[in-house]
């Protein structure tokens, strides 16, 4: 919800959730990296969209990219077995960037949309502000928006709350 509030976690349906664990086993690669995507979601027109998380230490470059591109194709391919037609596209939240990878390339790859951890912060910040502002009212959320709004406030500070 904080990428898309609209989209559904796709891996509660079970037969996904089996053959994905069966095609990206749970573990980590010969370098520490893990060998299957974080999330798979579904949209609100039925489309998959695979989100991998990647660490902070961890820079991007094309290996990451492309391991993304393998889970598109992986997915594409369960979903053709299944004889259906939906649109499956990627995302990938980084936290940096290896020297060799410049914003067209970042950019560019077709099927998949590349963003930091701070774009996604400030756009989950501008997705639920009116949101947050609303519960405000509520008394009975006060405890938690009293933990919430100093980390709000401190991430965003053009919107303030009372």
């Amino acid at each position: 919800w904080i990428i898309e509030p609209r989209w559904g976690v796709a891996c509660s349906e079970a037969t996904y959730s089996k053959v994905l664990r069966e095609l990206f086993p749970e573990g980590q690669d010969a370098e520490g990296g893990d060998k299957r995507f974080d999330l798979v979601c579904l949209d609100v027109e039925g489309g998959y969209i695979v989100v991998e998380f990647k660490k902070p230490d961890v820079a991007i470059g094309f290996k990451e990219l492309t391991q993304v591109e393998q889970y598109l194709i992986k997915i594409r391919e369960l979903i053709r077995s299944s004889k259906q037609e939906k649109r499956v596209r990627g995302i990938l939240v980084y936290n940096r960037v290896k020297r060799e990878m410049d914003d067209e390339s970042l950019k560019s790859r077709k099927d998949i949309t590349c963003f930091s951890f701070q774009e996604l912060i400030a756009s989950a910040l501008r997705l639920h502000s009116d949101y947050i502002k609303s519960l405000e009212t509520m008394t009975e959320y006060r405890p938690i928006l009293d933990k919430i709004i100093p980390i709000y406030n401190k991430l965003n500070p053009t919107i303030k709350s009372s």
